[in-house]
């Protein structure tokens, strides 16, 4: 299975990253402005409190314990990154080299605002994966800059066409930290496998 899940997030470079801003938030939302009349998450200058999801572009490190992303600091997943560095990736095998869903050209195209190198519409004729990746993570830091350019060579390395988007004032790396894995192959096979017992099958494999 750690074979299937590193095949699958080194093959792939596209991913569904789903983000949600802090428990305050939610706490307001809860209340909803105790005598305002307002309902859930409309209070004035607070965001909604579902999780938002965005597609993006990614590359990860070959051990597959970190991934790297692109954003805007003024998007609203920057901002929920920013209070509530709790993260989920969502990986499937639709868009790999060779499947049948998609194919190569399943995703193409100039960097968009949030990172993204633009999808296809369609995503086959209904079909569905056949491996499906949950990833929980959380954002954090660069240690140093080195670090951080590193990730940048190789986000660019596997993406070249988010050269613009990366060179634009205001973009900046995500670094997300993997906490566990979850792979659901077919319907109801289901592997989950936290981080550092993925790192210790690792070393004893190596």
């Amino acid at each position: 299975m750690l074979k299937k899940i590193e095949t699958l997030v080194q093959t792939c470079g596209h991913c569904v990253l789903a983000t949600c801003g802090p428990g305050a938030w939610e706490r307001s939302c809860q209340e909803g402005g105790a005598g305002s009349g307002k309902g859930p998450c409309e209070d004035e200058g607070v965001e909604p409190c579902a999780p938002h999801a965005s597609l993006m572009s990614y590359c990860a490190a070959t051990d597959c314990t970190e991934f790297w992303l692109a954003t805007h600091t003024a998007t609203r997943k920057f901002r929920n990154l920013s209070a509530n560095s709790r993260a989920s990736l969502l990986i499937d095998d639709r868009g790999a080299p060779g499947c049948p869903t998609r194919g190569a050209a399943g995703l193409a195209g100039a960097a968009g605002a949030d990172g993204l190198a633009g999808a296809e519409e369609a995503c086959g004729a209904g079909a569905a994966p056949g491996l499906a990746l949950t990833v929980a993570a959380r954002h954090i830091p660069f240690a140093t800059p080195q670090e951080e350019a590193a990730a940048r060579r190789a986000l660019l390395e596997k993406h070249p066409q988010l050269a613009s988007f990366l060179a634009l004032e205001g973009v900046v790396l995500l670094r997300l930290r993997v906490e566990s894995l979850q792979l659901l192959s077919g319907l109801t096979d289901v592997f989950f496998i936290k981080a550092e017992k993925m790192l210790d099958a690792r070393t004893r494999r190596a």
